[in-house]
């Protein structure tokens, strides 16, 4: 399922039918302009991984097997085996986090079982409060707390175990972490 917007062919963001679910976070200032556009670009990676990753570990191999472009932090997630990983993805290196890694940027605001980038807009605190019962309102919540300001077009929350998400687009001058999230459960698109 590509959560996106109509006449856009690539994916920011995205789950499938294995429960791999995918984000990202732009991390290339404008200082680095030109930038090398003879890769992949993010929008059509995450569309290859959609359609052919079958398991986190498959979803990883994609990752390092493209030829990346510009600079990304990735999330991605596996709900069959409820595990995830963080990527820092600045091309051509890749560098993968799992859960509760010393070694992670974010350390030692890491837990078990648990991944996420912030962006360093505070999500550690939150994530902790609710940590061992952290569900879909939880997770909405946090994202509603935690926006990028005055550019919050998309947010989505999530349930790679049941394969169900939640959605809120922003309208007019009301962003999206200001919106009601819409429903959808991913079973009910396939046949």
């Amino acid at each position: 399922m590509n959560i996106t917007f109509a006449g856009f062919l690539g994916a920011n963001t995205g789950i499938n039918a294995k429960g791999i679910v995918l984000s990202e976070m732009g991390d290339s200032p404008g200082k680095d302009f030109p930038f090398e556009m003879n890769g992949v670009h993010f929008t059509t990676l995450f569309r290859q991984v959609m359609y052919d990753a079958n398991n986190l570990d498959e979803a990883i191999d994609l990752f390092k097997q493209a030829k990346r472009i510009k600079k990304y932090h990735y999330v991605v997630g596996d709900g069959s085996t409820r595990q995830a990983v963080k990527m820092l993805a600045h091309a051509p290196d890749l560098v993968i986090w799992r859960d509760n890694d010393p070694a992670d940027e974010l350390a030692p605001a890491v837990m078990k079982n648990l991944v996420y980038q912030d962006e360093g807009r505070g999500a550690f605190q939150p994530l902790q409060k609710v940590y061992g019962k952290i569900g879909a309102e939880e997770m909405r919540d946090i994202a509603c707390q935690i926006p990028i300001k005055g550019g919050n077009i998309l947010d989505v929350v999530y349930d790679a175990t049941a394969l169900e998400f939640w959605v809120s687009y922003a309208e007019k001058q009301e962003e999206a972490y200001q919106r009601h999230f819409v429903h959808f459960k991913l079973k009910d698109y396939l046949k």
